[in-house]
């Protein structure tokens, strides 16, 4: 095995460049010709359910009655505190007929006015399938625009309701909440990289891997999504993010702090990163390996909601393990020394640090320490 990490570290170092240019246009065509991960996302729980769930089976029962592929979205109107007038329910029955003008529907007609007579009720019925989250998401946008642009009298007010427009904004908010958490976290592992290195681009490196895997395992996602037929929850589009900038952090602690024992060694740049990749390659890429059959092992669940959990996170991870054996070692290549300024890299004796200390005292005491920590944790 030692082998094959030296191999990979002396060819990301001899081919860095071409290395980070292989990566960066990577990421260009998937983002760019890719599907985007959002797309493919489910938000109706009902999707996950086993076939032979009693709701489902009521489902296909229910398909005499209407094509189980078509979809109902329900529209109210209504006035807070005063009936509905004459001229409000004209409004209400010219909106019904321009929603026929969106691509899909079928059918738009009142349902029911309410006991109060300060609401009505629509019901639109189109051939838009409920499990297509792309084609509902535009079914819903038109809707919407048919409203906004409708002349309503003041004080009438027109929302859509309903199963599918609550899944268009659960997943608009799954989206907003998937940025705002990959921000939260870049910031949090940032702040503690720079009180880890001391310094103003290693924290940097190390980050940009899993930067670049977070954006690129989406369209990845997305395409195993399609051929291999597995569902990605909205949980799974949020954890992808959150587990690809923990690992890729993990896995670029082991070789940074590596390559900086290299370079207070006395080795170059070049040689550091070879040799640091040599030693902890086996490391990480077991430490990957591990965490992904633990994905994996999620598939096997019968309830679509957590089994669809398991290869896209496997896959997220198997990509960030590429990128931490390749790409990483390309940048610090590049960097050199220059990526621990002002920390110092120079030369030093080989005397131990505070952990090899610590580590060289648990050593000579293995029977105490063992019995410390039983009654310390065991406690606990």
């Amino acid at each position: 095995m030692t082998r094959v990490f030296s191999w990979i570290g002396k060819f990301s170092v001899k081919f860095r460049y071409l290395v980070i240019a292989a990566w960066l246009v990577a990421v260009y065509l998937l983002v760019a010709f890719g599907t985007p991960l959002s797309s493919v996302v489910k938000t109706n729980n009902s999707t996950f359910l086993p076939k032979n769930a009693p709701s489902i089976q009521a489902a296909k029962l229910a398909n005499k009655f209407q094509n189980i592929n078509d979809s109902l979205v329900v529209v109210v109107a209504y006035r807070n505190g005063s009936p509905l007038t004459a001229q409000d329910q004209l409004a209400i029955e010219n909106l019904d007929k321009s929603f026929l003008s969106v691509p899909s529907v079928i059918k738009a007609r009142v349902l029911s006015i309410s006991k109060d007579g300060e609401a009505a009720q629509s019901e639109i019925l189109s051939t838009t399938s409920q499990f297509d989250q792309t084609k509902v998401t535009s079914l819903v946008k038109n809707l919407r625009a048919k409203i906004s642009s409708a002349t309503l009298a003041p004080g009438l007010q027109v929302h859509l309701a309903g199963q599918l427009a609550t899944a268009v904004d659960q997943n608009s908010s799954n989206n907003s909440t998937a940025s705002n958490s990959q921000l939260f976290s870049v910031i949090v592992i940032l702040l503690i990289l720079f009180s880890v290195f001391r310094s103003i681009l290693a924290p940097f490196l190390t980050l940009i891997p899993a930067l670049i895997v977070s954006i690129a395992a989406g369209p990845v996602v997305a395409w195993a999504s399609k051929l291999i037929g597995f569902q990605v929850s909205f949980v799974a589009q949020i954890l992808l993010i959150i587990l690809v900038l923990g690992a890729g952090t993990d896995y670029g602690l082991f070789l940074v702090f590596r390559v900086r024992e290299e370079l207070r060694r006395g080795l170059d740049s070049k040689e550091a990163v070879a040799s640091a990749l040599t030693k902890v390659g086996e490391s990480i890429t077991f430490s990957g390996l591990t965490v992904i059959a633990a994905l994996l092992s999620l598939t096997t669940a019968s309830f679509g909601f957590y089994s669809g959990l398991g290869y896209p996170l496997a896959i997220a991870i198997t990509m960030m393990l590429l990128a931490g054996l390749t790409l990483l070692p390309a940048l610090l290549a590049i960097f050199g020394r220059a990526a621990f300024w002002p920390s110092r890299t120079k030369v030093v004796s080989s005397r131990d640090g505070l952990w090899g200390r610590i580590a060289g005292r648990i050593i000579a005491r293995p029977v105490l320490t063992l019995a410390i920590g039983l009654v310390v944790f065991g406690g606990l």
